[in-house]
């Protein structure tokens, strides 16, 4: 039996990984922007800026890392949902294919030794295109889960920081 194909040749099985690690990053980064934005009173003026200029800049680095790994995985997506549309009415055709082997063997077209050669031989396709099927799902799934996370808000600006009341 041969090996299912990968819904994309350039898929990298360490993506979701990678993409999963990026998410977390940029999270946590965000996180520190928002907190030192809630905390802003609570230190003086010169020292919030340098702090949340400093959350900032991580928090660029975290989206600048996570755009290109983003852009791939929706790539991904994109091209396994086209393989998974070109697979299932294909699967769908195989399988009335063999229903339609089997019943015109019951009626005696041929004989029950041809029947299992056909089932042996469309099998191996269905087989196959079910293991295309299986990958290309497995990856929406595993990528999709991953794009389908709610995006941090975007970090605060000098306009709003300036729209802001004094701190002590």
């Amino acid at each position: 039996m041969t090996e299912p194909r990968p819904p994309s040749p350039s898929y990298d099985p360490q993506l979701a990984a990678r993409l999963q690690a990026a998410l977390e990053a940029q999270r946590r980064a965000a996180a520190l922007v928002r907190q030192a934005e809630e905390q802003k009173g609570e230190t003086r003026l010169e020292v919030f800026t340098k702090v949340l200029a400093d959350y900032q800049g991580r928090l660029q680095a975290a989206n600048a890392a996570l755009a290109p790994l983003r852009e791939e995985a929706t790539r991904l997506v994109a091209a396994a949902r086209q393989r998974e549309q070109e697979v299932r009415p294909r699967l769908e055709a195989l399988r009335q294919e063999l229903e339609e082997q089997r019943f015109r063997c019951k009626v005696g077209e041929f004989s029950p030794a041809d029947l299992a050669h056909k089932e042996r031989e469309l099998g191996a396709k269905e087989q196959q295109l079910a293991a295309d099927l299986a990958a290309s799902q497995q990856l929406l799934g595993e990528l999709g889960r991953l794009l389908g996370g709610e995006a941090p808000r975007p970090p605060a600006t000098a306009a709003t920081l300036a729209a802001r009341p004094p701190s002590r």
